[in-house]
């Protein structure tokens, strides 16, 4: 599918979300637009991850319903790409965070569908860490006292937090597919019993900053390491 292509078949609910960032985050709150262009490329290449990594085992699903694409409209989500960056932002954060659609797989079309499923639930954070460990990299080079520190340390930050977070346990993240591999036949049920609600159960833990612990003790070692 050519870009054109994509272009014409976006919703009116994409370029909605399109347009609230663009208003947003262009007029109400320019001074955190580098953030949120590092926060939707960081996300964009988290889920491209997992697209790939499920169509080398064998689904090729993400690319049917177009999501590897590097174009962040594929990709955004209402809840996770708009009204939580909108929130952070009214309440005075300093920081950005958020997610994107989750890449649709059929996991009965992958080789070894078990152990498939958890190759593309990694994909992504590993991607992120990846990311991270670039960054760190260049600004080791010389970068961290130029211009471009500031910002690479972001993308150190938010990387390395999209990692550890997507790695919790709660369906849909991508720890719960880990997790999911080998729990037994009960423990299964009841995350699929838990998924249809699982992005709102996240949405209320970290309203009431319950992954603070996690991401304290696991997240601020891991970026200290690459800083």
């Amino acid at each position: 599918m050519t870009w054109q292509q994509q272009w014409r078949n976006y919703t009116w609910v994409q370029w909605g979300i399109v347009g609230v960032l663009v208003y947003f985050f262009g007029v109400m709150a320019p001074q955190l637009t580098g953030q949120l262009v590092i926060l939707i490329g960081s996300v964009v290449i988290h889920e491209m991850a997992h697209g790939y990594m499920a169509t080398w085992c064998g689904d090729p699903t993400p690319g049917q319903y177009g999501r590897l694409t590097p174009n962040p409209i594929a990709h955004m989500d209402l809840l996770g790409s708009v009204l939580l960056p909108v929130i952070l932002t009214m309440s005075g954060s300093p920081f950005l965070f958020g997610w994107a659609k989750p890449v649709p797989v059929a996991y009965h079309r992958l080789q070894d569908p078990p152990n498939d499923a958890v190759k593309v639930a990694l994909a992504g954070p590993l991607s992120n860490l990846m990311i991270a460990g670039l960054l760190s990299g260049l600004g080791r080079y010389g970068l961290w006292d130029t211009m471009l520190g500031p910002w690479l340390q972001y993308g150190i930050i938010i990387n390395t937090i999209l990692a550890v977070f997507n790695m919790i346990p709660i369906p849909p993240m991508d720890g719960s597919r880990v997790l999911y591999r080998v729990l037994p036949a009960e423990g299964r049920r009841m995350m699929d019993a838990i998924e249809p609600y699982g992005m709102w159960i996240i949405v209320g833990i970290a309203i009431l900053n319950g992954f603070d612990p996690i991401l304290r003790y696991i997240g601020r070692p891991i970026i200290r390491f690459f800083l």
